[in-house]
């Protein structure tokens, strides 16, 4: 699957999140992984990237505890598209 996929591919767990977000992603080879969270005014907050080993499931787990409680848009690409939705951040 190439180009843009939809965001039910992609499962941040918890959402709303305080500390630790785990997303979860598709494909299974072995790949880079590249995740933007960014501010509603368009800032990023934090840029990271991955390296994902190609066994079931693809997770990462992310420090957000950083972040302002706030709404965030997230963006990750890796091998199998770019993926993107909305991550709440909590108290």
């Amino acid at each position: 699957k190439g180009g843009q996929s939809s965001v039910a591919d992609i499962k941040p767990f918890p959402n709303p999140v305080t500390d630790y977000v785990i997303f979860t992603i598709p494909g299974s080879k072995q790949s880079a992984v590249h995740i933007d969270i960014i501010d509603l005014k368009g800032t990023t907050c934090i840029s990271k990237e991955l390296y994902i080993t190609g066994t079931k499931p693809n997770s990462f787990k992310l420090d957000v505890k950083e972040l302002n409680v706030g709404v965030y848009i997230y963006h990750i690409r890796n091998n199998a598209g770019t993926f993107s939705g909305k991550l709440i951040k909590g108290n």
